[in-house]
């Protein structure tokens, strides 16, 4: 019996349905079909007997030719004029090179150079002397100060941050950061005291005496530091008169270290000029 069954159907049916099925397979159309068939006619573009000569007329072939009209106008834009005018010699129209600038040469050089190069030509041409006083200005003490500053922060950093650790181990670990802040001050005064100019003198202390009493108070070299500055302060007061604020601005500032022996001299003597 048949697994499907249907009252319309019989199964002689179904057999002989079965046999009549005829299977045909379907190719798909392309999509492009050729126009080109056995009956289409080709078409020659030449003659025959060019062909044989080898020579191939192509001037017989319809080109167009456009006529451009250009107007008196745009043929005045087309030519440029060059302007040619004579300028002197100098640096900002750049006919100066570099190489021949004193001042880019001068930048290679080093302090002593440059103090040679002053004397010499402030002793050929004396009249230059004058000029350079004028022109000279006020010593920036600026990037000295900020140089203390920079090695003040070394020493803060030297210090171990633990509980457990002892003074002596603190003052230890920033002996080397503490020289080096002393020998950078050192080498500051001394170029300011060959320069001679005493006022930017009391003002580098100034600063440095504020930098110095930053740091721990413990120290051998922050007193010795501070001992030093003291003595600047002495040595400027017998080549300049210092003014009477400046001397009460002075021992105002060394009153937190008088206890040192030189210190207070130095603050002793500053409070008697200054009721003088």
């Amino acid at each position: 019996m048949p697994r499907t069954f249907s009252p319309d159907r019989t199964p002689s049916n179904n057999e002989d349905s079965r046999e009549d099925v005829v299977k045909v397979r379907h190719f798909h159309r392309p999509r492009y079909v050729s126009k080109v068939t056995t009956d289409t006619v080709r078409r020659r573009l030449f003659h025959d007997q060019e062909e044989e000569d080898g020579n191939v007329d192509f001037m017989r072939l319809p080109v167009i030719r456009k006529k451009v009209e250009t107007s008196p106008d745009d043929r005045r834009r087309d030519v440029k004029k060059l302007k040619t005018t004579l300028t002197g010699v100098n640096i900002n129209n750049n006919d100066v090179s570099q190489e021949e600038d004193p001042l880019v040469l001068a930048k290679a050089l080093s302090k002593e150079q440059l103090l040679q190069l002053l004397s010499r030509l402030t002793s050929e041409s004396p009249h230059l002397t004058s000029s350079l006083l004028v022109a000279l200005p006020v010593p920036d003490i600026g990037p000295r100060v900020a140089q203390l500053t920079y090695h003040m922060h070394n020493i803060y950093r030297s210090i171990p941050h633990n509980r457990l650790s002892r003074t002596l181990d603190t003052v230890n670990r920033c002996k080397i950061q503490w020289a080096v802040f002393r020998k950078a001050m050192t080498d500051d005064l001394t170029e300011l005291l060959e320069s001679r100019c005493w006022s930017t003198v009391l003002d580098y202390v100034m600063a440095a005496w504020e930098t110095v009493t930053m740091g721990l108070s413990d120290h051998s070299i922050r007193t010795l530091c501070l001992r030093q500055l003291a003595s600047v302060i002495m040595r400027v007061a017998k080549h300049y008169q210092i003014s009477l604020d400046m001397r009460s601005k002075l021992a105002e500032m060394m009153r937190s270290a008088s206890s040192i022996q030189d210190i207070s001299v130095c603050r002793q003597f500053l409070l008697s000029n200054n009721s003088v």
